[in-house]
């Protein structure tokens, strides 16, 4: 019985190697396909945004403007506020 497996088992082995080795090939040429509908879309986006006037340099952040905190210098303080805040949980 354990010649019997051991013979399936290497009889096996090729045929998953084979079924890897199809499914990386049609990977690639799935990756190979849409990386050209990919560059074509942009190529017409591109085009369709220049020829209408959409604005292609994205324009700067803003810079957000956030309050100047006081630090607190006392830790008792500190740990009053945060009773305060959470209601005394």
């Amino acid at each position: 019985m354990k010649s019997m497996i051991g013979k399936l088992v290497l009889l096996t082995i090729p045929i998953f190697i084979f079924i890897i080795y199809l499914v990386v090939q049609n990977q690639h040429k799935v990756n190979t396909i849409v990386k050209k509908q990919t560059t074509q879309f942009n190529q017409q986006f591109t085009a369709f945004n220049n020829k209408f006037g959409g604005n292609t340099t994205p324009s700067p952040r803003q810079a957000i403007k956030r309050p100047i905190s006081r630090p607190i210098s006392n830790n008792n303080q500190l740990n009053r506020n945060i009773n305060n805040a959470t209601g005394g949980f």
